[in-house]
């Protein structure tokens, strides 16, 4: 089955520094982990696009939706942070 995952309307963003940047090739994982089970999400931004990452509890991964031009491309999942910054950092 084949579905689009979404940021849960009801989420809150966390304010400050991005969750993952690719400047300075570095994930903020203590940020990372209290956002973790709760309903709040975190960004990250880089040349040519934006994200939005998110724990999906009830998937065990790490949701993130890519945002290019104020445009939703893709929702990505990734089981680690470091799996994320791989593919995006």
């Amino acid at each position: 089955m084949k579905t689009d995952i979404r940021l849960p309307g009801h989420f809150k963003q966390v304010v400050g520094e991005a969750l993952l940047s690719n400047k300075d090739a570095s994930i903020d994982y203590l940020r990372a982990m209290r956002i973790m089970g709760t309903p709040f999400f975190g960004t990250f931004a880089a040349w040519n696009y934006f994200g939005k990452l998110w724990w999906n509890d009830d998937l065990g991964y790490w949701c993130v939706e890519i945002w290019k031009h104020r445009d939703y491309q893709v929702t990505h999942l990734c089981e680690t942070l470091d799996e994320l910054f791989m593919k995006y950092g």
